[in-house]
């Protein structure tokens, strides 16, 4: 009899399969197949309260000795209106109800409210994975959102709902495998903070986030920081990652990137106010002392759609140095990065190619006692708004910028002064000394030159100093 009870048992198990019996001997599980699963706070203050509605095509719930097992027929689903008070969470189908309380793992701490689609969503002991088309997460500083995603987020044998914390130490974002191809694996970032707004969207390859790096290949990534625009094409970049950051902040995350970091970004475009840039196969590398960056070629637009000033670039080259900072919040710190460059910095370009219409333009509105014979000999001799090796170097707030123009022969352009940055207005000046070339004054050479890459409105002139207000 012993015998018989031994081998129908060990049936039973191989039928069953050992994952089935993990679950069985787990204290605590949570498996949720949802077609869709949504729920909203009552109240933004404590206790915490959430009403909503599932859909579910399998659930499975342990804790303790309490199992909630729902499996309907094949084809079949299962509706019911879900509330939560406190821990507690209750499942009403028609007359019946049935509750459990999910302790101190409840996973709905801190959201007030999620939207999520087509998903199945795992809690064990020894990882969470979330196989999701739609999840949407909102939170009171945080917009979180997935889409045809897959998420594995391994733990060390230690059951946890945390899903932030969790999945920033260890996990691995990819494609959901059911997925068409014409539906990318995306992620979707909402900072609310007043103070800095911020919205990005990575279309993603393939996600890592490891104990001190997050690692990517992005197909692209779009967003919004304060009021610049961004589209990146073929993004990979590899980022430090504070080890103490347990929760989803954008700015900390942005803050280990400018920590430190490396990027490969085939198109980079921006857009502000009048101003657009398009940057093609730039290389950043960021360390704890400096910046650097260098481009094959940029194209930058600045000016209103009907009076558009183009200016092109070859082979950019720009490094800075980077001022150390305790602060492990980045609170975008434009500041900072132009604080490092007036300290030092070293950009190179190869040549400078712009719009002639407007470069003759320029020379007609300063009264350029030249003008009619550029005009006229600008195909030929005289090229003078087309640069060759330009160069700014900054050291210790003084700058120097060197350059070649064509006329005849190239001659040398100079063009030297004093940079600093106010952090109160957020205004960034240049003073620049008397000097002149070919009888045009350095000052409105050097503002000719700004204006190609910065936003016209962002530019004012008092005498000899420029000031571009971020």
């Amino acid at each position: 009899m012993v015998l018989k009870l031994t081998l129908v048992t060990l049936s039973i198990s191989l039928f069953l399969g050992s994952s089935f019996l993990n679950v069985a001997r787990a204290k605590e599980y949570m498996f949720f197949s949802v077609e869709s699963f949504w729920m909203e706070k009552e109240t933004t203050s404590p206790p915490l309260a959430m009403t909503g509605d599932i859909v579910a095509k399998k659930m499975k719930l342990v804790f303790d000795s309490e199992e909630i097992d729902i499996d309907p027929p094949a084809g079949e689903l299962f509706y019911a209106k879900v509330r939560m008070d406190e821990n507690r969470i209750r499942f009403k189908k028609d007359y019946i109800s049935f509750s459990t309380d999910l302790g101190g793992n409840n996973p709905l701490i801190g959201i007030n409210e999620f939207d999520i689609k087509n998903s199945d969503i795992e809690f064990s002991k020894t990882a969470i994975t979330i196989n999701s088309s739609v999840m949407n997460l909102f939170m009171d500083k945080v917009e979180f959102g997935l889409k045809n995603i897959s998420l594995i987020c391994n733990n060390d044998d230690d059951y946890s709902t945390q899903i932030d914390s969790l999945c920033l130490k260890n996990a691995r974002f990819s494609k959901l495998s059911s997925s068409s191809n014409e539906n990318d694996a995306s992620l979707y970032l909402k900072d609310l903070n007043t103070d800095y707004k911020l919205e990005l969207d990575f279309n993603l390859k393939e996600l890592i986030v490891s104990e001190k790096n997050i690692e990517a290949q992005t197909r692209s990534i779009t967003g919004k920081v304060v009021d610049t625009f961004y589209m990146l094409e073929q993004a990979d970049f590899n980022c430090h990652k504070f080890p103490d950051q347990t929760s989803i902040d954008p700015e900390k995350l942005i803050g280990g990137c400018f920590a430190e970091s490396q990027s490969n970004i085939k198109n980079f475009k921006l857009k502000k106010k009048d101003l657009r840039a398009n940057i093609l196969n730039a290389n950043m590398n960021i360390t704890a002392d400096h910046f650097s960056l260098e481009s094959d070629s940029a194209v930058f637009s600045s000016g209103a759609q009907n009076k558009k000033d183009i200016t092109t670039i070859e082979e950019l080259k720009v490094e800075c140095h980077k001022l150390l900072t305790d602060q492990k919040r980045f609170n975008f710190e434009r500041n900072l990065i132009l604080e490092g460059c007036i300290e030092h910095a070293d950009i190179k370009i190869a040549k400078v190619h712009v719009d002639e219409a407007k470069a003759l333009q320029f020379l007609k509105a300063i009264q350029y006692e030249r003008y009619e014979e550029v005009k006229e000999t600008s195909h030929k001799f005289f090229n003078f708004l087309n640069f060759k090796e330009v160069s700014l170097r900054s050291e210790k707030g003084k700058f120097i910028l060197l350059s070649k123009a064509k006329f005849l022969f190239r001659i040398p352009i100079k063009i030297t002064g004093v940079m600093a940055f106010n952090k109160e207005s957020k205004v960034f000046s240049m003073i620049i000394n008397k000097a002149s070339v070919l009888g045009i004054t350095s000052k409105k050479l050097a503002l000719y030159l700004v204006k190609k890459f910065v936003a016209n409105d962002d530019i004012q002139v008092n005498e000899n100093t420029i000031n571009i207000q971020f």
